[in-house]
């Protein structure tokens, strides 16, 4: 019990509703922690107390407004845990600190259409795709080569220092005595090289090392930061790579590391409030809510104050030439001189206050939708979760830097340059490192919906396929992985057993997704979905309907009992999986409308390419499929013998049980028979390729009669006219293609024979049709699209 409740607990902190409450907690919180901390220890820093009534309903209301987006589904994951991170540095804070201080209501709304236009904005860098990328093999060499020689220069330029207070931030003196000492070295080229460095290239350095295990290339990274600090010495540089390794190594999915963040920070949260409750040491509270939360936002608020009536223009930077500067410290200088009347500290600040600064309201739209397009650029990326960190630091220069400055001199440029040429598709959404694991106690191994359709298809997209089935040994086919359950002995085996069988198996593929295909595996869906796996359904038949027609389960009472129970566990099932796909729109319309996936049963056209088997000399009838009797596989047989003219109906497919077999066998007509047992696909395309005619003859049970059956769309693929059972449903989706009959009227199935072999003309015709009608709307290749974007959805939403 102990160990479900950690998955329970693992799998809530992934879910972005509980992401929603600890921003809605920390809202709360920081109200707080302003009133009795904030305020009360840094009052005479310029953070007021004079609370509003009205400011305070207008920041509440903002709040609401901003988390709007948020339950918002399909956002890509870097674009979501960007505004995860914009919510919490900019929004939160502007928010609370508006009602204490009459800051401008404008801030947290220029933050909101940050966190709004990441997640909403629709921008197609595709046109990058066409600009080369340096290929991986040679990629982790070139880009450490390239970071050598970048870094080469301040060799030349600073002496490397060594001392105790480089080591133990606690000799606050001594440290920034070093860096007074550190700041009289250096040349423009490594005040614009600097921040390049250590922030992007070499974290993408060492996390290119971890991603093709080259080792060297992690070492080298390291000894380059730990060389640039004996060198200059910055706190920053420990924080940024305390950050990367630990959002690298926490969590497989955004989700996860967003789970394990929000964890770290409470944990701070509560250890900075008692160690102030306890000793009075304020200095972790300090440094986490102060200097990282509310600081950047006062900072803002006085920006947009002292520069509401006279905005610069750029005159102080690159468009000087055309603006006249007024001041004579440089902004940041001069706002330290404002707001803490000493112009020796920089008050930077981050790109909604520069862009105001700038060109006033229209400036900081201007400058939020330009870093939106930067977190568009990003998603497109499609960056390997390593270099998560990086992120996390462009988001941190948005908060406290200026639009141009973390662009030239801090390092953004890097990372575009870096993120195209060298990171850009290093890991597809659904590279190989995202594994998914198909399961089925029923279905063989050779199944023709589940491995050669879902199974092989998604190994081709790049996922790391593992197939749990019905096989007699462990092996690789096509790209997937065979876990081997072997075959049941009976029922009980196979619908008790297997399943926790089954079970082992699956969950030592560690998949990300797991896709199960029989309803008895349900009960293991719920338990896998609980214990934090995405988990699809996919029901291939109407469950309940089936068993109504099933007499082995006892009297009909006893089977409307049954498909009562299937039915309450189906909608458990739709309410808690991730999709639940389907082959009609019949079946999946009875799960929830978010879960619905229709994904229909369609042939691989491809196999009709097959080389075909030698036709024989007498017409052929065929039926691919399993052989039992709701199949009208007798009734078939049975009226070959109404039949005087030679003819062979070749049969593919295994038998539901002995006693049925004995019981076509012991019929006359079975000497016109030629029964071939179980095949493969492509064997049988080649079969289909030499009959004449396809037999789909299945009895008038309520789980058919509403179907598509793929053995249809098969045979029409291959030209064949078909005879068919005579169900309204099927006449919509066949005529011109079938003759439909009484499935159980052995002689109205003779008769149709008959009207197709003596009349070629007619059955040439209908071949014809159903190939057009199967090769225009029923190809599995472009079903197969569905599949993949049904993965990548729910991948999307980790």
């Amino acid at each position: 019990m102990i160990q479900v409740a950690k998955q329970v607990a693992k799998i809530a902190w992934e879910n972005r509703k509980l992401h929603f409450f600890f921003l809605v907690g920390l809202f709360a919180y920081l109200i707080w922690n302003y009133q009795t901390f904030i305020s009360v220890n840094w009052e005479h820093r310029g953070f007021l107390n004079e609370f509003d009534g009205t400011r305070c309903a207008i920041s509440v209301g903002f709040f609401l407004i901003s988390m709007v987006p948020f339950f918002r589904n399909g956002v890509p994951p870097m674009s979501y845990f960007i505004t995860f991170l914009v919510q919490f540095f900019i929004v939160i804070p502007t928010l609370v600190l508006h009602m204490y201080m009459p800051t401008d209501v404008m801030i947290p709304i220029f933050g909101i259409q940050f966190v709004a236009m990441s997640m909403l904005l629709n921008v197609n860098f595709g046109f990058l795709d066409r600009l080369p990328r340096v290929p991986d093999k040679i990629g982790g060499t070139v880009l450490t080569l390239i970071g050598v020689a970048l870094f080469a220069p301040f060799f030349g330029e600073f002496p490397l220092q060594f001392s105790k207070a480089m080591l133990f931030f606690s000799d606050s003196e001594g440290f920034y005595e070093l860096r007074k000492i550190t700041s009289q070295y250096g040349n423009t080229y490594t005040s614009y090289m600097r921040y390049g460095l250590q922030y992007f290239i070499f974290p993408a350095i060492m996390g290119m090392g971890v991603v093709q295990k080259r080792w060297w290339m992690v070492g080298t990274g390291i000894a380059c930061m730990f060389l640039l600090y004996t060198m200059d010495p910055n706190k920053t540089l420990f924080f940024s790579v305390i950050l990367i390794f630990f959002l690298a190594a926490l969590g497989k999915t955004i989700n996860r590391k967003i789970g394990w963040l929000i964890i770290g920070i409470i944990g701070v949260l509560l250890l900075g409030r008692i160690l102030t409750a306890t000793s009075n040491e304020i200095m972790l509270e300090s440094i986490f809510v102060r200097r990282l939360l509310f600081l950047p936002a006062q900072i803002t608020g006085s920006y947009f104050n002292y520069f509401a009536n006279e905005p610069l223009h750029l005159s102080y930077s690159i468009l000087g030439r055309w603006y006249k500067y007024s001041y004579e410290l440089a902004p940041a200088k001069l706002m330290g001189e404002v707001i803490y009347g000493d112009p020796k500290v920089s008050a930077n600040t981050g790109i909604i206050a520069d862009g105001f600064m700038n060109f006033g309201y229209f400036g900081a739209f201007a400058f939020v939708t330009a870093a939106a397009l930067i977190v568009k650029f990003v998603e497109y990326l499609r960056l390997h979760l390593i270099y998560l960190g990086l992120i996390f630091l462009i988001v941190w220069l948005f908060v406290n830097t200026g639009l141009l400055t973390a662009g030239l001199t801090h390092g953004l440029w890097a990372f575009g340059l870096i993120g195209l040429f060298f990171l850009r598709n290093s890991r597809a959404e659904h590279d190989v490192t995202t594994t998914v694991c198909h399961v089925s106690t029923v279905h063989r191994m050779f199944d023709d919906r589940i491995f050669y359709k879902q199974c092989v298809s998604l190994a081709k997209e790049g996922y790391d396929v593992h197939l749990v089935i019905n096989h007699d040994k462990d092996e690789v086919v096509g790209g997937v992985a065979v876990h081997a359950l072997g075959q049941a002995s009976n029922r009980f085996s196979r619908m008790i057993i297997k399943p926790w069988r089954a079970l082992r198996k699956v969950r030592k593929t560690k998949a990300e997704i797991v896709h199960f295909h029989d309803p008895e595996l349900i009960p293991l869906g719920i338990w896998l979905r609980i214990t934090g796996k995405n988990v699809i359904y996919d029901a291939h038949e109407h469950v309940p309907h089936q068993i109504t027609s099933k007499d082995y389960i006892g009297p009909k009472a006893v089977r409307w009992v049954v498909a009562g129970a299937v039915r309450f566990l189906e909608w458990i099932s739709g309410h808690l999986f991730n999709k639940v796909i389907s082959v009609i729109p019949e079946i999946v319309e009875r799960f929830p409308k978010p879960k619905q996936v229709l994904i229909r049963n369609v042939p691989i056209l491809k196999f009709t390419e097959v080389d075909p088997k030698p036709k024989p000399e007498v017409p052929m009838l065929i039926y691919v499929g399993g052989i039992s009797r709701i199949r009208g596989i007798k009734e078939t047989i049975q009226s070959l013998e109404k039949i005087d003219i030679p003819l062979e109906f070749r049969l593919i497919g295994a038998w539901e049980g002995d006693e049925y077999e004995a019981e076509c066998r012991a019929l006359p007509g079975w000497s016109k028979v030629d029964y071939l047992g179980f095949m493969t696909l492509e064997e049988v395309f080649s079969h289909l390729q030499a009959a004449d005619i396809g037999i789909c003859l299945l009895a008038p049970e309520s789980n058919y009669m509403k179907s598509l059956p793929v053995k249809a769309f098969e045979y029409m693929a291959c030209q064949l006219p078909l005879i068919m059972s005579n169900f309204d449903f099927w006449k919509q989706h066949y005529t011109g293609c079938a003759l439909f009959t009484d499935p159980m009227d052995v002689n109205a199935i003779a008769n149709s024979i008959k009207e197709l072999l003596s009349d070629p003309v007619k059955a040439k015709a209908m071949g014809q049709k159903g190939k057009h009608l199967a090769w225009e709307n029923y190809s599995w290749e472009e079903e197969s699209k569905v599949l993949t974007e049904v993965y990548r959805e729910i991948l999307k939403s980790e």
